[in-house]
């Protein structure tokens, strides 16, 4: 399991000015994806949501921890922050970088919610789950990299069910509405404009007390009706901010689509009225000087954020879930530890069954026994002599006793082929 990395710059480490530049430097996926495979890693897949810009990489490491591959593994760590950070050059927080079956729990909770920025949203398992489909690796699949997201969403699942009021869909939604919506008594009266046609957008929309009659989408691209909201195109949005009291912007664009200087002349036509306008993109849809502009409340994700809000989530709700987690996590490690005893389990019935055959070759000679029925004959045998040793050696291996794994191979006087070295790190 030490072949597991993960570095990245989250939320935790980072404000939104921060995080914006390194999802900038992040955003050719394709070609971080290869840089990173380049750099070291055999597979690779980026997560790149509103609260993290991640790598999550496994290494052709020995499956055997040692000072060797630990210095391996930080090797490549230093090349992905490099490349996560492109050509920033301001400070953009603090890298987080966890290897080995740390960077696996952490796979695993956040998988869960329990990293994201309102703590139990799990809109990110969707975000997950196509990142492991655009992995890539050196050789084949990355299938060692889509095993453990299966499993870690898996998990996340089971951990939702058994703490179904932390986590569950919807939270930054519903925070990003609530936080609009303060200083309006008569939520139903709000007129309001949604940017962004896409997933939020239209959950926003869908949450929005007005969004029958008094809530507008506009996007990129628009379309009529066809069993949803209908679409207006973007060319509207200074007209619809003349008559709005709230305004989100959610979109993947990349990129400022309202400006300060749109904001101040709209402003400036609707005096006495106040506007609230909600950034829930990142990179930011806002220029963050809209924020100086006279009767605007300017939302960005950090201040939506728990931190930002203020909000306490139950602590020990948090703890008990992440235990959950947690515990899943060590359980999906025990078992993969466990598969490490294959070849000395492959290497340990061969010895035996070989031994078997000898022993029945010598025991027969002269009986005119075919040699498809001493073979059947010591397969048995050896199947019934190795069971023991196989089960001590799938549980020494699970939990990584090496003393255990090594008195075997003493025992049956195995040469240690079972632990090849395997070193391809460039």
């Amino acid at each position: 399991m030490n072949s597991f990395l993960t570095v990245g710059i989250t939320h935790d480490a980072a404000a939104i000015g921060g995080l914006e530049r390194v999802a900038a430097a992040a955003a050719d996926k394709d070609a971080l994806r290869e840089r990173a495979l380049a750099a070291g890693c055999a597979e690779v897949m980026v997560l790149s949501t509103c609260s993290r810009i991640e790598l999550h990489a496994v290494l052709d490491l020995p499956a055997y921890a040692d000072a060797a591959s630990r210095k391996a593994s930080w090797a490549v760590a230093d090349r992905l922050i490099g490349l996560l950070l492109g050509d920033c050059r301001e400070p953009v927080g603090r890298a987080t970088v966890v290897r080995g079956e740390d960077a696996v729990r952490h796979l695993f909770r956040t998988a869960a919610g329990l990293g994201s920025r309102i703590v139990g949203e799990v809109e990110v398992q969707a975000q997950l789950r196509a990142a492991a489909r655009a992995a890539i690796a050196r050789q084949g699949d990355a299938h060692r990299l889509r095993r453990v997201v299966t499993a870690a969403l898996t998990a996340a699942r089971e951990t939702s069910r058994a703490h179904p009021g932390l986590l569950r869909r919807g939270l930054l939604v519903e925070r990003a509405v609530s936080g609009a919506l303060v200083g309006h008594p008569d939520a139903q009266s709000v007129d309001a404009v949604v940017v962004g046609a896409g997933t939020m957008g239209r959950q926003v929309l869908e949450a929005l007390p007005a969004a029958r009659g008094r809530a507008a989408l506009l996007s990129r691209r628009s379309s009529a009706n066809g069993g949803g909201p209908p679409v207006h195109p973007l060319g509207e949005l200074p007209q619809r901010l003349s008559d709005a009291d709230v305004l989100f912007v959610a979109t993947s664009a990349g990129r400022r689509l309202l400006s300060a200087e749109l904001v101040r002349g709209v402003m400036q036509d609707r005096p006495g009225r106040s506007l609230t306008i909600v950034d829930l993109s990142l990179p930011r849809n806002v220029d963050p000087a809209v924020a100086a502009v006279p009767g605007v409340r300017l939302l960005n994700l950090d201040d939506l954020g728990d931190r930002g809000s203020g909000a306490t989530p139950d602590g020990r709700a948090v703890e008990a879930a992440t235990a959950t987690a947690e515990a899943a996590a060590d359980a999906y490690c025990a078992e993969m530890r466990s598969r490490r005893a294959g070849p000395l389990i492959a290497s340990l019935r061969t010895g035996v069954e070989d031994t078997c055959l000898e022993q029945l070759r010598r025991a027969t000679r002269g009986m005119g026994l075919p040699e498809e029925t001493l073979l059947r004959m010591a397969a048995a045998v050896a199947g019934a002599v190795a069971h023991a040793p196989t089960v001590l050696a799938r549980q020494a291996a699970a939990e990584d006793d090496e003393a255990a794994l090594a008195l075997l191979r003493a025992a049956f006087r195995l040469d240690g082929r079972d632990r090849p070295d395997v070193w391809s790190v460039a």
